[in-house]
C-alpha cells in the first residue's frame, strides 16, 4: 500500500523538517493513530548500507491523520556521508500489517558551513 512516491533534498548540517500530506483521489486519506504501533524512516545508500533509521517511538516522525512529517537535526543531517540513496517510511499496525506508505529517492546537499563547528 505505498501512498506517496516522493524524491527529497537534505541540505547537510541543516536541520530537516518535511511533511508528507497523504492523499489519493484528492482526497485525504486518514492515518489512524490509535491504529499505528510505530513507523520508521529509513535512509539507504545501497541495498545493505543503511545510512539512519527514525522512529514515531522516538519522536523523530510525527503522524496526523492526514500527514506524516519527518524530522532530522542538523546534526544528524551532518553526520550522512552518502551522496544519495533511498528511502521509505513503513506503518506497523497494532496488527502487525507492515505497510510501506511512501518511498522515493533522497540526494545529499553539501555545505562548506557548519554553524557551531567553525
Amino acid at each position: 500500500m505505498r501512498l506517496v512516491d516522493h524524491n527529497i533534498e537534505i541540505v547537510q548540517g541543516t536541520t530537516f523538517t518535511h511533511t508528507f500530506k497523504m492523499m489519493q483521489d484528492g482526497s485525504g486519506i486518514v492515518i489512524d493513530e490509535a491504529d499505528v504501533a510505530y513507523s520508521t524512516f529509513k535512509v539507504w545508500h545501497s541495498n545493505v548500507d543503511s545510512v539512519l533509521t527514525l522512529s514515531s517511538e522516538d519522536g523523530d516522525i510525527e503522524l496526523t491523520e492526514d500527514s506524516i512529517t519527518l524530522k532530522l537535526d542538523a546534526d544528524e543531517t551532518l553526520a550522512i556521508d552518502k551522496p544519495s540513496g533511498v528511502y521509505d517510511v513503513l506503518i506497523k499496525g497494532e496488527d502487525g500489517d507492515i505497510n510501506m506508505i511512501i518511498s522515493g529517492r533522497w540526494k545529499l546537499v553539501p555545505t562548506a558551513t557548519v554553524i557551531g563547528n567553525e
